[in-house]
């Protein structure tokens, strides 16, 4: 029914919303660590812009002619205390995420242990009861019962025997839920 323990982990940190919501947050993160990194850099931009004029007027020379114009621009970087703020920033914004996700990671195995933890104590606790208290409790009714039906033990007591078999049996199944809701938790 279960996973082994390393799988469980894997599929957690691979499927968990927040786990990819984390790793969404890294990415973006990574990317202003570059666009930080970039802006000390020169730009250097080229263009070129054609016009359509159409017909002019024929009496001015040149007048419907189209226009062609070409453009270069360079951006130089100034402002270097500004420039290294923003790459520091872009810095520690990224070394945040990666501290969250570590923190979230560790959240996330220690609910994995816990579930793992309550499913084995489920485990045992049913094992407990179907091998041996309730066998035990069951032959305690039957002895009773049959000592009832003989006159050497009272009502009460057969009541007693009954009732102790029925709480076995209350837990047994209390356990049962119990590993199914661990089950649950794990596959999420």
């Amino acid at each position: 029914i279960l996973a082994e323990e390393s799988i469980l982990k894997q599929r957690l940190m691979a499927e968990s919303p927040v786990m990819q919501q984390q790793q969404a947050r890294l990415l973006v993160s990574q990317q202003a660590q570059e666009v930080a990194e970039l802006s000390g850099r020169p730009d250097l931009s080229i263009g070129a812009d054609w016009t359509w004029i159409g017909n002019g007027n024929p009496v001015q020379p040149g007048a419907g002619d189209d226009a062609f114009a070409m453009t270069l621009a360079v951006e130089l970087p100034l402002g270097k205390g500004r420039i290294d703020g923003a790459r520091r920033q872009a810095l520690a914004n990224r070394r945040l995420v990666v501290a969250q996700i570590e923190a979230r990671q560790w959240e996330l195995l220690a609910e994995l242990q816990q579930a793992l933890s309550s499913y084995e104590d489920a485990l045992r606790r049913i094992h407990l009861f179907e091998q041996r208290m309730l066998p035990l409790s069951e032959q305690t009714y039957e002895t009773t019962l049959a000592a009832y039906q003989s006159g050497q033990a009272g009502f009460q007591d057969m009541l007693d025997a009954a009732r102790v078999m029925l709480d076995f049996r209350l837990s047994s199944a209390r356990a049962s839920a119990d590993a199914a809701l661990a089950i649950a938790d794990l596959h999420g």
